[in-house]
């Protein structure tokens, strides 16, 4: 699960810094909404 954390994190990211502003606006919360949660399930499973 700690995995999943990090792609997403580091997804997060790389949208940050996207050309694209549809990429930027749609994608940035949706990949740091799923770092977060899959933050809190790896957080949970221990």
């Amino acid at each position: 699960m700690w995995v999943m954390v990090a792609i997403f994190g580091l997804n997060t990211i790389g949208n940050l810094f996207a050309e694209s502003m549809l990429e930027k606006l749609v994608f940035t919360p949706v990949t740091a909404a799923l770092a977060v949660l899959s933050l809190r399930l790896a957080i949970e499973k221990k």
